[in-house]
C-alpha cells in the first residue's frame, strides 16, 4: 500500500512550519522510507508561503505528494486566485498529485474555472459541518466540476459508525476517488491513533488500496508514529491474508 503521514501530525509537538518542514521532521514521517506517501499541511496561507520561500525542504524520500489547502473562505476574488496561483508554483516546485479542499469553505466555486491544470480534489466532511457530510452534497459538486475525491473515512464514521456511508461514497465515486484520509476518532481531538481507539471497522471500510493513504491521526509523541504505521499496516497485511 502507499501510506503516509499529513505533515501535521505532530502538529501538538511541531508547531511552526519551520519545524514541520526541518529534516529532523520529515525523517521521523518518512519512518526510514516505510511510509512513502506525505500531506503537506497548510494550516494557513502562512505555512503556504513559507513552502514556497524555503530552500532547503527535502521530499525526495516520498514517491507521493499532496497538499491540503487552508480552511478559508474562498470567493471568486483577488485573495482566492492569488492562493490558487500559488498552489500552481507549488506544483513546480514539487510533484504535487493532489491538492485538498474543504467543500463547505468554498463560496464560489467558479474561481477554479481558470486553474484546472491544477490537481484539484475535494473532502468529506464530518459530523461539525454543515455541507459536505452526504453523497448528495459531494455530487453536487463534482457532477459540475471535474475534480477528484478525497475520502475520509474517519469523517465516515463520524456521521455513520456503520460505516455504511464510505461503501455508498466508493460505490457512487469509484472513479473519482484519487486518495484517502485514514484515523481514529476521538472525541476532544477527533483525529486520533487507530491503534489506541483499536476502530479496525474504519479501516476495514477501505475498498481501494492501490490508492494513496494519507494518515491524518494527530500524536504527542516520537514513538507514536512508529506504532500506528505498524498497527495499520499489519491490520491489511492481516486483511490480505484472510481474503486468499
Amino acid at each position: 500500500m502507499k501510506l503516509g503521514f499529513g505533515s501535521g501530525a505532530c502538529y501538538r509537538m511541531f508547531q511552526s512550519p519551520e519545524q514541520r518542514c526541518n529534516r529532523e521532521y520529515i525523517d521521523l514521517l518518512s519512518q526510514s522510507g516505510k511510509a512513502s506517501c506525505i500531506e503537506l499541511m497548510c494550516h494557513d496561507e502562512a505555512d503556504l508561503d513559507y513552502l514556497l520561500q524555503a530552500k532547503d525542504i527535502d521530499l525526495s524520500k516520498f514517491s507521493y505528494i499532496s497538499v491540503h489547502a487552508p480552511a478559508s473562505p474562498y470567493a471568486a476574488d483577488d485573495k482566492f486566485n492569488h492562493i490558487l496561483r500559488q498552489f500552481r508554483e507549488l506544483t513546480r516546485k514539487f510533484p504535487i498529485r493532489n491538492i485538498v479542499f474543504h467543500p463547505d469553505t468554498v463560496l464560489d466555486w467558479s474561481v477554479f474555472e481558470g486553474y484546472q491544470d491544477l490537481p484539484i480534489s475535494i473532502e468529506n466532511m464530518d459530523e461539525r459541518k454543515q455541507f459536505g457530510k452526504t453523497v448528495e452534497d459531494i455530487q453536487s459538486i463534482l457532477s459540475k466540476h471535474s475534480f477528484g475525491l478525497t475520502l475520509d473515512l474517519q469523517h465516515c464514521f463520524d456521521n455513520d459508525p456503520t460505516m455504511q456511508l464510505a461503501g455508498q461514497f466508493q460505490t457512487i465515486f469509484a472513479d473519482r476517488i484519487v486518495q484517502y484520509h485514514l484515523s481514529g476518532y476521538e472525541p476532544e481531538f477527533l483525529h486520533y491513533p487507530l491503534y489506541k481507539t483499536r476502530q479496525d471497522e474504519i479501516m476495514a471500510a477501505l475498498r481501494y488500496p492501490n490508492l494513496p493513504v494519507i494518515i491524518e491521526s494527530t500524536f504527542d509523541s516520537y514513538d507514536e508514529p512508529t506504532q500506528e504505521l505498524d498497527y495499520i499496516t499489519n491490520f491489511y497485511r492481516q486483511s490480505i491474508k484472510s481474503a486468499m
